[in-house]
Formats: C-alpha cells, sequence, structure tokens
C-alpha cells in the first residue's frame, strides 16, 4: 500500500493501543498486544480523538482537491456534534483546547480565528491530528508552513504548537521520501531552525535533536506538544520496528493514546504494513473501519476528480478516470471445501492531458504500484502479484493478480453456493 496509507494506519493503530491504558502512571502496567476496555472501557482496536480528527482532515482534503480550513473545521464540527468519524458512532474523547475552538466555531467565530493564541493552549491536540496535512502539504517550505500553521491554528493557534508542527511536518516529509530516521529529524530541525531559531519559543525545543540519547526516566509523555513531539521522536529513534516503536510509546504512560499515535504515524511511513517490521497485520484486522480508513486514504492520493468505473460504458467517458475488469479469472478445487481462486486484474486509465499522454500515464503507472499493493478481500489483506504496465494507443494499462483462498458453505438450498467478495479501488 502507499506511505499515506501506511502513515494513516499507523497513526490509528498506535492511537487504539494507547486507548485503554491513557492517563495511567509509567510503569503501572505493561502492554504487549492490542488490548481493549481499560480507561475509557472500548472494545480492542478502537481508535480517538486522534484518529477522528485525522480523518476529519484527510476526507476534506480528498474531496475537495485541498486544504480548506472552513470545510476541515466544519469536518470536526460534525465530529464532535453529531459523532461523524468515529468508530462506533459515538466521540468519547476530547481535549479542552479543541473543545473550546469547535465551540467558538459553532457560535459563529471565524474558523481562522477559533484556535487559542495563549500559551496555555499547547497542548498536543494540532500535532495529533496534522499528519495529512505534513504528508500533502506543498512541497516548498514556505507554502508548507503557511498551510501547516493555518490547520494547526483552528484549535491551536500559539507559536510553540506551530513549530512542534513544523518540525513533525518536515520529518514526515523527509520519510516520504526515504531519507532515513535521524536525517529526517536534523534535517527538520534545520529548516524550522532557520526561521525560530532565534526567537524565544524555539528555546523549548532545544533537546529535540539529541532527543534519542535520553534515558527513559528522562521522557515525558505529557499532554504539552513539547513532551508528546519529544516522546514520540524518541520511540521512533529508538526502536526497529513498528510494533517496538509503538509499544515503548504506549509503556510511557500519561497521553498513551496521542504519545503512540505521533509515533505510530512516522513508523508506518518508515517500516509500512506487514512484514516482519511493518504494522502487524494482526493489528490492523482488529480497526473498526479499516476498509472506509483505506478509502480516505485513496481518494487523497487521487482526489475525487478521478471516476472508477467497473461496468462497460458505452460512449461517454469522463476523463480523467479508471476502467476496472477482471481477466480470466479460475476457481480450482484445493482441498475439500477449500478453492483457490485466481483473479488477473486490469485497470484502464484514460488520461486528461492529450498532449501529455505518456507522462501522465506514466505519473499514474507508479502511485498504482504502490496503492494497489494490497487489497482487503472479506476483512483481510491479499497481496497483488505480477504488476506490470502497459500504454496502449494512450492509454494505461495496468495488470495486477490477486489470488487468494476461499471455502464453501455449507449448503443451504439445492444449489451449491461459493461466497467471495473482491474490491479493488484505484
Amino acid at each position: 500500500m502507499n506511505k499515506i496509507y501506511n502513515g494513516i494506519m499507523g497513526l490509528v493503530v498506535g492511537d487504539a493501543l494507547g486507548v485503554p491504558v491513557e492517563f495511567k502512571e509509567r510503569d503501572s502496567y505493561e502492554v504487549t498486544d492490542m488490548i481493549g476496555f481499560g480507561t475509557y472501557n472500548q472494545k480492542p482496536g478502537t481508535w480517538s480523538d486522534d484518529s477522528s480528527m485525522t480523518l476529519a482532515t484527510l476526507e476534506s482534503m480528498g474531496r475537495i482537491g485541498s486544504f480548506d480550513t472552513a470545510d476541515i473545521m466544519n469536518n470536526f464540527y460534525q465530529w464532535l456534534q453529531n459523532d461523524k468519524f468515529t468508530p462506533w458512532g459515538k466521540v468519547f474523547d476530547v481535549g479542552g483546547a479543541t473543545r473550546r475552538a469547535i465551540v467558538r466555531y459553532a457560535n459563529g467565530t471565524d474558523p481562522v480565528k477559533c484556535g487559542g493564541k495563549t500559551r496555555m493552549d499547547n497542548g498536543n491536540g494540532a500535532l495529533m491530528r496534522i499528519l495529512p496535512v505534513a504528508m500533502l502539504a506543498e512541497a516548498d517550505p514556505h507554502d508548507k508552513m503557511v498551510t501547516v500553521k493555518s490547520v494547526a491554528g483552528l484549535t491551536h493557534n500559539h507559536p510553540i504548537s506551530h513549530i512542534a508542527c513544523f518540525i513533525y511536518a518536515f520529518m514526515v516529509e523527509n520519510l516520504m521520501n526515504n531519507v532515513d530516521k535521524r536525517s529526517a529529524l536534523s534535517n527538520a530541525i534545520q529548516v524550522v531552525g532557520g526561521l525560530y531559531g532565534e526567537t524565544e519559543m524555539w528555546q523549548e525545543f532545544r533537546f529535540l535533536a539529541e532527543i534519542d540519547k535520553f534515558d527513559r526516566d528522562e521522557i515525558k509523555s505529557s499532554g504539552y506538544v513539547v513532551d508528546t513531539l519529544e516522546a514520540a521522536v524518541w520511540c521512533f529513534l529508538n526502536s526497529c520496528s513498528y510494533r517496538e516503536c509503538v509499544l515503548l510509546a504506549v509503556n510511557l504512560g500519561s497521553d498513551t493514546d496521542t504519545v503512540a499515535a505521533v509515533a505510530g504515524g512516522l513508523a508506518g511511513i518508515y517500516y509500512g504494513c506487514g512484514s516482519e517490521s511493518g504494522i502487524p497485520d494482526e493489528w490492523i484486522a482488529q480497526i473498526p473501519r479499516k476498509d472506509w480508513i483505506k478509502g480516505f486514504s485513496l481518494n487523497a492520493e487521487f482526489g475525487d476528480n478521478y471516476t472508477t468505473y467497473t461496468e462497460s460504458v458505452e460512449q461517454g467517458l469522463k476523463e480523467p478516470c479508471f476502467f476496472v475488469f477482471c481477466i480470466n479469472p479460475t476457481n480450482r478445487v484445493f482441498l475439500g471445501k477449500r478453492y483457490f481462486k485466481t483473479n488477473q486484474m486490469c485497470i484502464q486509465y484514460f488520461p486528461v492531458d492529450k498532449d501529455r499522454k505518456k507522462e501522465e500515464c506514466n505519473t499514474v503507472s507508479e502511485r498504482l504500484f504502490g496503492c494497489l499493493e494490497y487489497i482487503t478481500v472479506s476483512g483481510d489483506l491479499v497481496r497483488g502479484t505480477k504488476m506490470n504496465a502497459e500504454m496502449v494507443d494512450g492509454v494505461l494499462n495496468f495488470f495486477v493478480n490477486y489470488d487468494f483462498y476461499v471455502y464453501k458453505k455449507e449448503d443451504t438450498v439445492p444449489m451449491e453456493e461459493l461466497s467471495e467478495s473482491v474490491s479493488v479501488k484505484g
């Protein structure tokens, strides 16, 4: 799957791991796996406000195709007031500064004026949700900082919160570009320090460059945005896998869900999903609405300007668009009631730029290699194989195989049934 999905799922899983032990004192417990109940009496895999506000931001960007602060703030309102963007249809956790900002918006305040501006308004409520902006905002450093500041400031509009979000955003950008961990941190500090290094607020971040050398007892994991950033980066730099990173974070105590979410976003991008070092499949399997989350990630990657067709259209294809179909599917008995199903999928892409078809198709092809690596089949991740692409008559033809086992249900009617479900989104 692509790095946008990896980062978002990394954040959500980290959040869910931390929810049951939020506010607990360090070393009064030990988390070694996904658990439930605890602080909020929620099911295993349940994520909280960190993920809800992140997904609210991502949904807005995917739907509109840009960062619209008014629309993002309205999504926040829909979350708090109407329980949108939640795992089970009910808000159960919200920070004080965030709540106050949304209430101001509900009372008619301009969205860009809702965020608290005092030094006491430096909780981690902006940092915890800034990941989509970090991954998708402009590459130009100045433009990226303008966007990050405007989105962070919806709820937390003090320079300390801005700086924390800037550093995190540039770390994320470096990791998206395959820069190693420590260089990602040092590069981010160099960029942000170049603008804020002489300010009083910068002193709050004076330990960050060497944070990985600190002992565990020296790491604070409170809701103060600087503590959260330092703790998350410390966990990321002092671990060798996603699992190790987020378990370090969760076991620090205090604001466990947010520290693990912020660290998990970094580790998700860096390690990816599955494999020995990536986000464990068994943890992802416990996340509610995981397919919905995946859909947001794909929309953010390609936007809503792309239409996906799964049936033939006689005329009137609206470019840019995808046409998806299965070529010669096979179904053979493997053992008993188990069948092995092979599906060779063809995803055709019809470009919009008639003068630069090849360049446009090559760009889309590279993105498809990432975002179609995994799909979900009946709740399980299936990896695509034999990926290849070719351009014929100005149309991209992208091929990928999804092979998996299915189990025939017991007969309930005279005719035998084979139940299966396959979905591919581009």
